[in-house]
C-alpha cells in the first residue's frame, strides 16, 4: 500500500509538471500578434518611452505613436487595447511596471465611455498571460464572470474549448500585421451597418470600474508618473443620452487628482463632423487617426510640454 501511494504521488507530480510545462509552452507559442502584440512588448521589456498611452480601442486605433515622436522628439508607445476596461488597464499597468526598466515620465489615459461601462466582454487573448497571475484573479473574476481561481492556478483549464481557435488564428496570422509602437488600425472606410450598430443609446456606468479608474491614477502617482486624461474623437452622429454625465465624471475625477483633462469629442473639432474619417461613430479610420494625431493631439502635447 505504501508503494502504491508513492507511485500515485509520483505520477501526479509528473502529470502536473507536464501539464504546467505544456501550458507555458502553449502560452508562449500561441500568444497573440496583430492588435494584441503589445502584450508581448510589456513582458519582453520592449517599451522604453517617455510617454505611454493607455486606454481602449479608442486609444489604440486613434493615436499614431510615430507621428507624435517625429513631431515632438519624445519617445511614445501606445498601450491602448480593444475593449480593455479599467480592470484590464490596471492589470496591464501593473505588469508593465513589474517588467519595465524604463518608467515613462507621463501616461495619457484615454477615458472614453467603453472604459467604465457595465457591459461584459470576453477576450481569450488574456488567457496567455493569466497563469499564477493574482491580479487577473482579483480584478477580472469580480466583473467578467468568465474566469475562476482554477483558471489562474490549474494548467490548461482556461483554454478549454478554444484550442482550435488559437491554432486557426496562429496559422492565418501575418507577422507584418502587427502594432507599430502599439498603434493598430486596419480600418479604411465608414461602414454603414457598423456605424448604426455602434449608435448606442446609453452607457451604464459600473461603479467598480470607476473605482479601478481611480486606482489606476493613484498607482501612476505612487510611481511618480505624471498623468493626463484625454477623451478621443467621436462622430457627431452619435446620440447616446448620458455623454455629458460621462464627461462630467471624468472631469470630476481629473479635478480630484489635480490632473489635466482634454476633451477631443466636441463638435467644434472639425474631424468629428465628417464620416470620411470614421469607421463607425466611435472609431476613426487609419486616415482619421493620422489626421487627429497630427492636427489635434500633437499641438496639445506641444502646448502641454511648452515645445
Amino acid at each position: 500500500m505504501n508503494i502504491f501511494i508513492k507511485k500515485t504521488i509520483f505520477f501526479i507530480i509528473i502529470g502536473l509538471s507536464t501539464s504546467y510545462i505544456t501550458d507555458i509552452v502553449y502560452s508562449y507559442v500561441f500568444r497573440p500578434k496583430g492588435g494584441q502584440s503589445s502584450w508581448n512588448d510589456i513582458y519582453n521589456d520592449n517599451i522604453n518611452s517617455d510617454i505611454i498611452f493607455f486606454g481602449t480601442s479608442r486609444a489604440q486605433f486613434h493615436i499614431v505613436s510615430s507621428i507624435i515622436t517625429d513631431s515632438t522628439n519624445i519617445s511614445v508607445y501606445n498601450l491602448g487595447l480593444s475593449a480593455a476596461r479599467t480592470e484590464i488597464q490596471i492589470i496591464r499597468l501593473k505588469e508593465f511596471l513589474a517588467h519595465c526598466t524604463h518608467k515613462p515620465k507621463r501616461i495619457f489615459l484615454e477615458v472614453g465611455p467603453f472604459l467604465i461601462n457595465s457591459a461584459g466582454f470576453i477576450d481569450y487573448n488574456y488567457c496567455f498571460f493569466m497563469l499564477f497571475n493574482k491580479d487577473f484573479l482579483n480584478y477580472t473574476t469580480q466583473l467578467q464572470n468568465q474566469y475562476e481561481w482554477t483558471d489562474i492556478y490549474f494548467p490548461i483549464k482556461r483554454y478549454s474549448g478554444h484550442f482550435l481557435n488559437h491554432i486557426r488564428n496562429y496559422l492565418k496570422r501575418d507577422d507584418k500585421d502587427s502594432c507599430y509602437r502599439g498603434f493598430y488600425n486596419p480600418w479604411k472606410k465608414w461602414v454603414v451597418g457598423e456605424g448604426m450598430q455602434r449608435n448606442i443609446t446609453k452607457f451604464d456606468i459600473h461603479p467598480l470600474r470607476v473605482k479601478y479608474l481611480n486606482e489606476f491614477i493613484q498607482l501612476c502617482i505612487d510611481n511618480h508618473i505624471e498623468v493626463s486624461m484625454i477623451y478621443t474623437p467621436e462622430n457627431h452622429l452619435i446620440n447616446y443620452t448620458n455623454k455629458q454625465e460621462i464627461i462630467n465624471l471624468f472631469q470630476a475625477t481629473a479635478d480630484s487628482f489635480g490632473l489635466e483633462f482634454k476633451d477631443f469629442s466636441k463638435d467644434s473639432i472639425p474631424i468629428n463632423t465628417d464620416t470620411l474619417y470614421y469607421h463607425d461613430v466611435f472609431h476613426l479610420t487609419s486616415d482619421g487617426a493620422i489626421k487627429f494625431t497630427s492636427e489635434n493631439l500633437v499641438p496639445y502635447i506641444k502646448e502641454l510640454y511648452k515645445l
